[in-house]
């Protein structure tokens, strides 16, 4: 049931209400200093929308129970249209935690694959100004990251040109290709105005050199930038960090796959992927070729569970394994796509996450996670010393009851 008192409002079936309603409590709880606090407001405010929904339904005549949540649709299109709506309409638009609760939510990720989210969500950004270029970078991000499919390549490059960001700001899927591009792009400048002193020589008699120079040079910087991004993953590898880790990491895997709350979370493959003690292990390409072969016989993930493994563990384009591993992973999730019932699945708290994914002896089930958890004795706070004083008593009692049968004996 919705917890409309955190919105502070009475329940109702009016969108304008309820966006209001949060809106206002974002801007009192500062989603950026308190994310816990935030995060349950969130999910309080798409909880409440759902209950609108249902009423409007009713009102209409339909069925409750046909708006259950269904990822397999875009039945909630309408849904996420609001909230991105409501965000781009008031005092919300530039703020970063909003956007990514709403964008990098579990409850859209299958949503974001369809046609029509695609087309929904171009035609609306296309009209919304004033956003901050921080903001239009991690919508650009976020679908170069998620977006395998052909049709993200028109919505990235639509969004690059409403927020007006440079092409050449991004390049590639991997981290370390940005990295490499921020470093030496200041090296390839200076190359620059060497060639052009020879460039007005040839203008006179080879005039169509002129478009081909600029594209010459494009080719020569992302050549350079591959070879050299290729470079610091290749000085990254370490056998040894394979053999001594990798056997851990596949027992914690195996945990995360076999749970059934776990199998098809993010917050489960993301605790697990952003380990520290494996952040190394998972830039290596003997990894990732481990990673591969177990995969294989993995085939009910979700699309955006594959798509995250695979930009954990990416290896770059040029490496000559590409096609074994990160290759190989990418047909298998396009060959796989996990086309079953789907279960609807929030944020799993960190204590349930490291009880399912770090314990040695994992022997509890689905059903002993949603216990209550067992009451234990608590020290009193003067540090014990009540009962010591209860102890005192009771002795001078026996004591004195000793002393009285005797006297009278």
């Amino acid at each position: 049931m919705t917890d409309w008192k955190m919105l502070k409002i009475e329940p109702c079936d009016d969108y304008n209400t309820i966006n209001e309603a949060f809106t206002k409590r974002v801007i009192s709880i500062n989603p950026e200093r308190n994310p816990s606090d935030y995060r349950r407001l969130y999910v309080t405010y798409k909880e409440a929308l759902r209950e609108a929904a249902r009423m409007i339904a009713v009102k209409e005549g339909k069925r409750a129970e046909d708006l259950d949540f269904n990822f397999n649709d875009d039945r909630y299109l309408g849904e996420f249209m609001i909230i991105i709506g409501n965000i781009c309409s008031g005092e919300l638009k530039n703020s970063h935690a909003v956007w990514k609760s709403v964008i990098d939510d579990s409850d859209y990720r299958t949503l974001q694959r369809t046609d029509s989210f695609i087309t929904e969500f171009d035609s609306y950004m296309s009209n919304v100004s004033g956003l901050d270029d921080n903001i239009w970078k991690y919508l650009i991000e976020h679908f170069k990251v998620y977006g395998f499919a052909a049709q993200n390549k028109k919505l990235i490059a639509n969004l690059q040109k409403y927020g007006g960001i440079k092409q050449d700001v991004f390049y590639g899927a991997e981290p370390v290709m940005a990295q490499v591009q921020r470093i030496t792009m200041p090296e390839q400048r200076t190359v620059i105005p060497e060639q052009r002193t020879i460039i007005p020589e040839q203008c006179s008699k080879i005039p169509e050199q002129r478009t081909s120079v600029p594209e010459q040079h494009q080719q020569m910087q992302n050549s350079t930038y591959k070879d050299k991004a290729l470079a610091r993953y290749m000085s990254e590898q370490d056998d040894s960090v394979v053999s001594d880790k990798s056997a851990d990491f596949f027992r914690q895997f195996e945990r995360v796959y076999t749970h059934d709350i776990t199998k098809n979370n993010m917050s489960a493959w993301r605790y697990l992927l952003n380990k520290p003690e494996y952040m190394h292990l998972l830039r290596q390409a003997a990894f990732t070729l481990k990673l591969t072969n177990t995969l294989k016989n993995i085939d009910d993930l979700y699309p955006a569970v594959w798509e995250y493994i695979i930009d954990r563990t990416r290896v770059p384009d040029t490496h000559p394994m590409y096609d074994r591993t990160t290759g190989e992973l990418i047909r298998l999730m396009k060959a796989n796509s996990f086309k079953g019932e789907i279960i609807p699945q929030g944020i799993i708290s960190p204590g349930i996450l490291q009880t399912i994914i770090d314990e040695d002896d994992f022997t509890k089930g689905h059903d002993e996670y949603h216990k209550p958890a067992p009451m234990t004795m608590m020290k009193p706070k003067n540090g014990g010393k009540s009962e010591g004083k209860a102890g005192t008593i009771i002795f001078i009692i026996v004591f004195i009851f000793i002393i009285l049968r005797t006297l009278f004996s």
